[in-house]
């Protein structure tokens, strides 16, 4: 019932799979390095009380 609508979609798909995986790629690359960041920031604020 559904086979040429995923023939469709999977066609769609392979033309924008590039374009789709680099910004997918580039997102959890963000997200990633903000985590990061966050964390490098909340253990240099507990080093900061600690040291006190």
């Amino acid at each position: 019932m559904s086979s040429p609508n995923a023939a469709a979609r999977c066609t769609i798909h392979a033309r924008s799979r590039t374009a789709a995986s680099v910004a997918a790629v580039s997102t959890r690359l963000l997200i990633t390095l903000t985590l990061l960041c966050g964390l490098a920031i909340l253990a240099a604020f507990a080093f900061q009380v600690l040291i006190r």
